[in-house]
């Protein structure tokens, strides 16, 4: 994947390297939760008008 491609942007101040995504699932409001495969399994809030970029580039 190309370097530009492998990030996400979840928010205004937050990106996202896809290679350590492991689960989207949906949360209150139409909002969805990314968690990541870190030792902590971050979780983060996607934004609502991000929510389809993501999925494109991940193939949902």
């Amino acid at each position: 994947m190309a370097p530009q491609r492998r990030f996400v942007r979840m928010h205004r101040s937050t990106l996202v390297n896809l290679s350590f995504a492991d689960e989207l699932y949906p949360w209150f409001g139409g909002k969805m939760i990314l968690r990541l495969k870190d030792p902590k399994k971050t979780e983060i809030t996607v934004a609502r008008d991000r929510l389809k970029d993501l999925k494109e580039r991940l193939g949902l």
